[in-house]
C-alpha cells in the first residue's frame, strides 16, 4: 500500500527477479513517473501511452519487472483508476 504523496521515480530491484509481478494499492494521491532514473539497484517504470500515473485513492498499479533489448524496468500490464 502506498500512503505517502512524494512522487516515485523509480523501484529497487533489491530481492526482485525478471518476471516478478508486484501491484501497487494507492490510499493517497502520489505521482509515479514514467521512464525517469533513481537512484543506484533500481528500475524505472514504463507506463502504456509513456505519460506518468497520477494516482488517487483507491487506484492500483500493476507491474512486471523485465528485461527487454537489455533494460530492466518494470513495465506496466494493468491499472484500475476508480
Amino acid at each position: 500500500e502506498i500512503t505517502g504523496a512524494t512522487q516515485i521515480n523509480a523501484i529497487t530491484i533489491s530481492r526482485w527477479q525478471n518476471g516478478s509481478v508486484i501491484i501497487l494499492l494507492f490510499s493517497s494521491t502520489p505521482t509515479v513517473k514514467h521512464n525517469t532514473a533513481g537512484g543506484a539497484g533500481t528500475a524505472v517504470c514504463l507506463f502504456a501511452g509513456a505519460v506518468d500515473f497520477v494516482a488517487s485513492a483507491g487506484d492500483t498499479l500493476t507491474l512486471v519487472l523485465s528485461e527487454i533489448g537489455g533494460i530492466q524496468a518494470f513495465r506496466e500490464i494493468g491499472r484500475a483508476v476508480i
